[in-house]
């Protein structure tokens, strides 16, 4: 079709062994429920919720979703989601947007729960931004929010190692193998 390959590196070695409890990370001061990092720093940033301090510091940004915040963030409040990308892109940065559950999950939850989203109106958005955005945008489902945290911080530690890697594929390979402790949290 000769679109070009949006993913075309491998995961880290050491990337699921690697130890990240010494990383400073910044956490949006607006953050609503924060992951508690050992070395924490409150600071309002300009998009995203999340990104390495210091040395670390590598323009790669995390935006934490809940199953509700996800499905609200990607329905009605695209377009505020849209000139948040847009304010990242103009400091050649990158985002991921880890959300606390698996795609199963949150279609599980907007069938339970009593105000229902358009989910298929929120799948057309999160393709359409992953159009938008080729480059700085990937969307992890990390089962849950333990694994969200847990995969939050390796994102961070591996920053720009990591804007060309399908981060997602790892993760779910990890999950089919009964391996991952990210599905367990």
């Amino acid at each position: 079709v000769g679109l070009p390959v949006k993913f075309n590196q491998k995961l880290p070695d050491n990337f699921w062994q690697d130890n990240e409890d010494d990383l400073k990370i910044m956490v949006d001061t607006r953050e609503q429920l924060p992951f508690e990092f050992d070395h924490a720093i409150s600071q309002k940033l300009d998009f995203g919720d999340y990104t390495a301090a210091g040395s670390s510091f590598s323009k790669t940004f995390v935006d934490r979703k809940s199953v509700d915040d996800f499905r609200s963030t990607f329905g009605k409040d695209i377009e505020r989601f849209k000139r948040e990308m847009n304010r990242c892109i103009n400091f050649d940065s990158y985002m991921f947007v880890v959300v606390e559950a698996s795609i199963e999950h949150v279609e599980k939850i907007n069938q339970m729960t009593k105000f229902k989203s358009n989910l298929n109106y929120v799948w057309h958005n999160v393709r359409d931004l992953m159009i938008e955005y080729p480059d700085n945008l990937q969307f992890i489902f990390a089962y849950s929010r333990g694994g969200a945290k847990k995969i939050t911080q390796k994102i961070l530690k591996h920053g720009k190692d990591l804007w060309r890697v399908d981060l997602q594929y790892y993760i779910d390979s990890k999950v089919a193998n009964n391996e991952n402790q990210y599905a367990k949290n």
